[in-house]
């Protein structure tokens, strides 16, 4: 929860003035709650400041976001369909503790 709340108050914060003066990791960390990876895990591509909103693409583990932000406290990530089909095709592998039984 304190979490989330840090996410939130830190995206309102650099919402406030969302000009091309943020740099990468500005946006890395507004980006890491809604694409669920850690700041520093996140690589940032084709960002468009224009006034008063922004555009980027924020990259983590294999998955592509589209960013937007406008105004104050406006901010939404939502996941590429391409990247997450190719997620859907290739799960991570489980392996079972669990012991055949006999």
């Amino acid at each position: 929860m304190i979490h989330l709340l840090s996410v939130v108050a830190t995206s309102a914060l650099l919402l406030g003035c969302f000009g091309a003066e943020f740099g990468e990791a500005a946006l890395q960390q507004a980006s890491s709650g809604f694409v669920g990876c850690r700041s520093a895990e996140i690589a940032i591509t084709n960002d468009d400041p224009e006034f008063n909103q922004r555009s980027w693409d924020a990259n983590c583990r294999g998955h592509l976001f589209h960013c937007f932000g406008a105004g104050r406290g406006s901010l939404s990530c939502v996941e590429d369909i391409g990247t997450r089909a190719d997620a859907d095709r290739h799960p991570p592998r489980r392996t079972s503790s669990a012991v055949a039984a006999p």
